[in-house]
């Protein structure tokens, strides 16, 4: 089964092992050109940043990896970033969920993307 996360500017599917980065229509366009799908397993992903949208802004999930050089600058630099997604205020739930989603197929209790969601909860603290 796989999950898939619809944004602004492109779209995230959760498989097994990994989450693949797709953009689609005229924003995916417009931010990332001509790019191709993005997958990462999940074992890479070292960071997750999630900003929630707002009435008047958009939000977005940005997924960092053991050597990769993700944007850093809030919104503006996550809309040309192509490891973000944007999302409406409408998502906040479903990106929210994707943030702390749990590998179906993990044999650990607490997947990595719930470790990281607790990582980035204690650095905000």
């Amino acid at each position: 089964m796989t999950d898939f996360f619809k944004g602004h500017n492109g779209q995230v599917s959760l498989s097994a092992d990994s989450l693949t980065i797709s953009r689609q229509g005229f924003l995916g366009f417009i931010s990332q050109g001509l790019k191709g799908d993005k997958r990462i397993p999940y074992s890479s992903i070292t960071a997750v940043q999630f900003k929630k949208a707002g009435w008047l802004t958009n939000g977005y999930i940005q997924f960092s990896m053991l050597g990769g050089i993700e944007s850093r600058g809030g919104i503006r630099k996550a809309t040309r970033d192509e490891n973000s997604i944007m999302f409406r205020s409408s998502q906040n739930k479903d990106f929210a969920r994707l943030r702390s989603h749990e590998s179906p197929h993990s044999n650990d209790p607490k997947s990595s993307f719930e470790e990281l969601m607790v990582a980035d909860q204690l650095v905000e603290l």
